[in-house]
C-alpha cells in the first residue's frame, strides 16, 4: 500500500529530473510506499526520457505523456488523479531532498487532525536560506516586501498569511480533490498562493511547517539574463489578474498591486547600486517592466 506520492510536472527538464530522481530514492525513508509519478507535458527529448527512465528505474518510477502541455497546474492534476497514496507532494525538477522527510511527513497527516498542508525549509545551492514560504498578496506590498527577508532569516511562518513555496510541499489528497485541485486556468505562477487561500476559506484546515525538512532548489533570478519581451512578468500578472477576480477584485486592482511590488523592488535594486552591489541593466529592467504597469492604468 502506498503511503505518500511524488508528482513531479516536467517540461524540458532533462537537465534536472535525473538528480532530482536520485535525491528521492537516496533519502526515501519508506521504502516501497513510496509512489513516484512523473507528467511531462510535453518535451522536446520525451522519448530519450522515458527510454533512460525505465532503464535507471524500471516500475519504480509512473511516467505519464501528458497529451497537451495545460500549465503546471494542469500537469500536477494528471499526476495527482493518477496517483494512489493519501498524502502527495508536488515536487519542481530542480529540487533535490538533503533530508528524509517523507516518514516525518506520514506521520503528521496520521497523528494531527485536519493538517491539509506541509511545507519544508528551502535552501538555496551553498546552503543558503532560500524562500520557503511568502506573504500572500492580500498584504500590502509596502508592508510584506519588507518583512519577507526578515521572516526568512528568522525562519517565522505564519499560516494565515503566509503560502509555503510552490517548489516542494505536501497536500492531504482527498481534502485537496474537494476543494477541486489546482486551478487549471492558471497556466504558470500564483497555483501555491490560491490553494492557500481555497484552505484558508475552510477555517478547520491546518498548515504545518517542518523545518527539519529540507530540500535544496537550484532555481535563482538570474538578473544578468533578462527576457526582453517580459514574458515571465507577464504570465505572473496574468495569473494574479485571475486570482484577484477570484477574490472579487478586479484586474485593475491586481494591476497596481503589481504596480506596488515592482515600486518596492525598484527601490531596493537602487539601494543596491548606491551600496555598489546592485545591477544597473536589471534596474533599467524593472523600471521599463513599471512603465508597462503604468501604462495599463491609464
Amino acid at each position: 500500500m502506498k503511503k505518500l506520492a511524488v508528482i513531479i510536472v516536467t517540461y524540458n527538464s532533462e537537465t534536472h529530473i535525473y538528480d532530482c530522481l536520485k535525491s528521492l530514492f537516496e533519502f526515501n525513508d519508506i521504502g516501497d510506499a513510496l509512489e513516484v509519478i512523473i507528467v511531462d507535458n510535453c518535451s522536446r527529448e520525451y522519448r530519450a526520457l522515458n527510454l533512460k527512465i525505465k532503464e535507471l528505474y524500471n516500475d519504480k518510477v509512473n511516467l505519464i505523456a501528458n497529451d497537451r502541455n495545460g500549465g503546471y497546474g494542469h500537469g500536477n492534476n494528471v499526476g495527482i488523479r493518477a496517483s494512489t497514496a493519501p498524502v502527495i507532494m508536488i515536487m519542481n525538477p530542480d529540487v533535490r531532498l538533503i533530508t528524509p522527510v517523507f516518514k516525518d511527513v506520514c506521520n503528521i497527516f496520521e497523528n494531527r487532525p485536519n493538517t491539509v498542508q506541509v511545507g519544508f525549509k528551502q535552501l538555496h545551492p551553498g546552503q543558503k536560506n532560500g524562500y520557503s514560504f511568502s506573504w500572500t498578496t492580500n498584504l500590502h506590498p509596502y508592508i510584506s516586501m519588507p518583512l519577507l527577508n526578515l521572516t526568512k532569516n528568522l525562519d517565522i511562518f505564519i499560516p494565515k498569511y503566509m503560502y509555503f513555496a510552490g517548489s516542494c510541499f505536501c497536500m492531504n489528497k482527498a481534502v485537496f480533490e474537494e476543494i477541486g485541485l489546482f486551478d487549471e486556468s492558471i497556466f504558470l505562477y500564483h497555483e501555491e498562493e490560491d490553494v492557500h487561500q481555497r484552505f484558508q476559506k475552510q477555517q478547520i484546515y491546518k498548515l504545518v511547517y517542518l523545518r527539519t525538512g529540507k530540500y535544496i532548489h537550484l532555481h535563482l533570478p538570474n538578473k544578468e539574463s533578462l527576457d526582453k519581451n517580459f514574458t515571465t512578468f507577464k504570465q505572473g500578472l496574468e495569473s494574479l489578474e485571475h486570482l484577484f477576480v477570484k477574490r472579487g477584485f478586479t484586474e485593475v486592482e491586481a494591476v497596481k498591486r503589481e504596480l506596488q511590488k515592482f515600486n518596492m523592488l525598484i527601490l531596493k535594486e537602487k539601494l543596491l547600486c548606491i551600496l555598489g552591489k546592485g545591477n544597473k541593466n536589471y534596474l533599467n529592467y524593472i523600471e521599463n517592466w513599471r512603465q508597462i504597469l503604468r501604462e495599463k492604468l491609464k
